[in-house]
């Protein structure tokens, strides 16, 4: 016995059916209008380039060009004129852009900056980002802080692309607005700008060091990371007073990674002090600072911070002491013995991490000073009870190691004494 379908049910089945089919024609028509638009679009441009060939090398000037109309040219010839200006240099690039602004395409998009369609301001602006010029900077400055975050990104972008000191002074200031995702994108634009952008930034903070940054810290932090971006040694200076006379904490800690980066062995001092900062954030970015440098003067201030007492600090010194080779190494077993379990464990899991570990087994066997100290080594992370890794190492030595690690393995745990002696010692040479 069947049960017929509602008719409630089978109108809005039938509603249902019919709303899907309207969808899918409504799809299918937008994409073939498309489809047509860009064929016709085109067209229009393989019709316009015999033009621009014509006016380029023929000498004839953009007589030629302007009967087309500026409507039709802005619509047709800026992208092809955008592509090839891409890739062009020298005298070939000045020509062009000669040409676009005497056929008046750069004053027609820059009026379409002030346009209530964000679609259009955002194409004018980059357009404008390889047609314009210094021009053409305050306008494009007035929209990185436009309403709508894709038109400040692009506005960013084309300020970059310009890169004359006051497109990037414009950049740097607009760091203090407060969205985050506008401060990305222009720190981005700033990053790809490179050593161009270093005296406005360097500039800017020594401003804000003058006055309260409190309002603007986060800006002022992104072009701390800026800067540290750069790598360059002009920045110490500014970086070094960043560190010595800002309240803020977080502003210290940024300049103190930031030093890393563009410092070198004689800022290892500074780093050093800031390793004894009351504040984490400034003592965790000082360990990063020091690998970051690399030399090898900065090991006892790492080594005072494998002690610390916040975990983040004493891993970022750890993984420090394993980038600054076979003394960072050294230490890193000593600390491997300490009686300290957070420390043990740091240097334990720092060796493992870095390949010393693997590495000092694969030298058990050898003769020499490399032997011996890979075998001191290899008997302290036993003693320190660190064995789990070194026994899925064996499977990987040749016979003559596994044999000679096996025997270091069978070394019974310190006692209790052992232990304090062992940690006085370390603690000693620290």
């Amino acid at each position: 016995m069947g049960f017929g379908i509602p008719g409630w049910m089978q109108v809005v089945i039938a509603l249902l059916v019919l709303s899907i089919l309207v969808m899918v024609i409504t799809t299918v028509s937008i994409k073939s209008i498309r489809s047509m638009i860009e064929r016709w679009r085109g067209a229009n441009q393989e019709k316009m380039e015999p033009l621009l060939e014509k006016t380029l090398h023929d000498g004839e000037g953009p007589e030629t060009l302007r009967r087309v109309g500026l409507r039709r040219l802005d619509r047709d010839l800026t992208p092809m004129l955008v592509e090839r200006i891409r890739y062009l240099d020298g005298s070939s690039r000045d020509q062009m852009l000669d040409l676009v602004r005497e056929l008046g395409l750069v004053g027609r998009n820059q009026a379409a900056l002030r346009s209530r369609r964000r679609w259009r301001r955002a194409r004018a602006a980059e357009r404008l980002g390889h047609l314009g010029g210094a021009r053409q900077v305050e306008d494009l400055g007035v929209l990185v802080t436009d309403q709508d975050e894709t038109v400040r990104a692009v506005a960013a972008r084309a300020l970059a692309q310009l890169g004359t000191p006051q497109a990037v002074e414009i950049l740097v200031r607009t760091l203090d607005d407060p969205s985050e995702l506008t401060r990305l994108r222009i720190a981005e634009n700033l990053h790809r700008l490179g050593s161009q952008a270093l005296p406005q930034l360097i500039a800017h903070v020594e401003r804000r060091l003058v006055h309260d940054v409190g309002n603007g810290e986060k800006g002022l932090l992104t072009v701390l990371s800026v800067l540290g971006g750069t790598r360059s040694y002009q920045a110490r200076p500014v970086l070094r007073e960043t560190i010595e006379v800002a309240q803020s904490v977080a502003v210290r800690a940024g300049a103190v990674r930031a030093l890393g980066r563009c410092g070198g062995p004689s800022d290892v001092r500074l780093l050093s002090a800031c390793s004894k900062d009351g504040h984490w954030e400034v003592r965790q970015q000082a360990a990063h600072a020091l690998r970051s440098i690399g030399d090898t003067s900065g090991v006892p201030a790492l080594g005072g911070l494998m002690a610390d007492d916040v975990w983040t600090v004493r891993t970022a010194a750890a993984e420090a002491l394993a980038g600054m080779g076979l003394i960072g190494e050294d230490a890193l077993v000593k600390f491997a013995g300490s009686r300290d379990a957070h420390v043990r464990d740091q240097a334990v899991t720092a060796l493992e991490a870095s390949g010393a570990t693997a590495r000092l087994v694969q030298e058990l066997a050898q003769e020499g000073r490399t032997g011996t100290r890979a075998r001191t080594a290899i008997s302290t992370l036993v003693r320190a009870g660190a064995t789990r890794h070194l026994t899925d190492l064996a499977t990987e030595l040749s016979h003559t190691e596994r044999e000679t690690l096996g025997r270091m393995l069978q070394v019974p745990a310190p006692s209790e004494d052992e232990a304090l002696e062992r940690e006085v010692g370390v603690e000693n040479d620290g």
